[in-house]
């Protein structure tokens, strides 16, 4: 099956791209696809660990450490997405693997597919 990297460059709860994002990322498992994920640009706020949903909305960092579930265990987040909004490693809720944009341009390279949200 296909090695896919999803690029999620939006905030945990302005809009559906997000959980978007995450649905497909689940779905293309239950396909058989080996799934990686990158926060990037307003992206890595989904990893915060201090998040206040709206009510009704399910808690975005939840969902996300219940990936391993599924078997989607590479995520990624992009130094220069962190420093430019003032963030570091002890900010994130979710262990993620901090590269920089090189490295970022490598995973994109080696994908079969990318998608973004």
């Amino acid at each position: 099956m296909a090695d896919l990297l999803i690029r999620m460059q939006h905030t945990p709860y302005g809009g559906s791209k997000a959980t978007d994002g995450l649905d497909f990322a689940i779905a293309a498992t239950n396909y058989g696809h080996q799934v990686k994920l990158i926060f990037e640009g307003d992206g890595v706020y989904q990893l915060l660990k201090e998040q206040a949903p709206p009510t009704g909305i399910k808690n975005h960092l939840k969902r996300l450490k219940s990936l391993v579930f599924y078997d989607i265990e590479e995520l990624y987040v992009c130094k220069p997405s962190l420093q430019s909004r003032n963030l570091g490693l002890e900010d994130l809720g979710v262990e993620a693997q901090v590269i920089a944009s090189q490295s970022l341009l490598e995973l994109v390279s080696q994908a079969d597919h990318v998608v973004t949200f």
